[in-house]
């Protein structure tokens, strides 16, 4: 080979082997990837399967996510940083309640912790002035639900536990029993009840603090806030 085609090619290649050395050193380094199982409460049949894993997929680093109904859980593939606290607000959405391996469901009161808690059920399916219900003084959880939805079975544990932290609180609770219900009928109209897990919060003036729509045990308690800050303000 010529000597001077030589003299030209080499530090050329040199060039381009540096060149690429360094594009490979600036190049941020690939996140690991880690598989991830979990449990998944709160669906009611494998229609639920695809509406879940678009939940899982509208979180930033969820891969392949898998949910199986049978199993109650599945798998998903995402970085080693991944956001728990994302993932669970994302499927809270939908009513469900997502748990990582070592975590457990908030369990029902027993009768012990039931005793002296004023919890009550108002209606089951019949048209209710819930204003006829709600102690003066007292902060007043609505719990709209039904036997036949799973996500309200998971919120509804959480809500009644608040009842131990906060003796200002009371339930009252409505069964809609069917969406055909009196009760159901009269949601629709008077607030635009349009899923379960419902929750209306009044405060100790009988006025209504906010609504929670879903599985969403941290905007109840923030709800419940605006009792202490409204009372601060007056």
């Amino acid at each position: 080979m010529n000597r001077s085609l030589l003299d030209t090619i080499i530090p050329t290649c040199r060039a381009v082997t540096a060149l690429a050395l360094c594009a490979a050193l600036l190049l941020p380094a690939a996140a690991t990837a880690a598989v991830y199982e979990f449990k998944l409460y709160g669906m009611d049949c494998e229609a639920c399967e695809p509406k879940a894993v678009k939940l899982f997929e509208s979180v930033d680093g969820v891969a392949n996510p898998v949910v199986k109904f049978a199993e109650s859980g599945g798998s998903f593939e995402g970085p080693d940083a991944i956001d728990r606290d994302a993932l669970k607000q994302a499927l809270a959405i939908g009513g469900y309640e997502l748990l990582f391996p070592g975590e457990t469901l908030i369990l029902p009161l027993t009768e012990a912790e039931r005793t002296g808690l004023d919890i009550q059920t108002i209606s089951t399916g019949e048209k209710v002035n819930v204003k006829k219900h709600m102690p003066e003084g007292k902060i007043t959880i609505v719990d709209y639900y039904a036997d036949w939805c799973k996500p309200c079975k998971i919120l509804t544990p959480k809500i009644e536990r608040l009842l131990l932290e906060d003796d200002r609180l009371v339930i009252r609770k409505v069964d809609l029993v069917d969406w055909k219900s009196d009760a159901s009928k009269q949601a629709t109209k008077d607030f635009q009840i349009s899923g379960l897990p419902f929750v209306r919060i009044f405060g100790p003036d009988g006025k209504l603090l906010g609504e929670v729509k879903g599985n969403y045990i941290d905007k109840v308690r923030e709800v419940i806030a605006r009792a202490d800050a409204k009372g601060a303000k007056s």
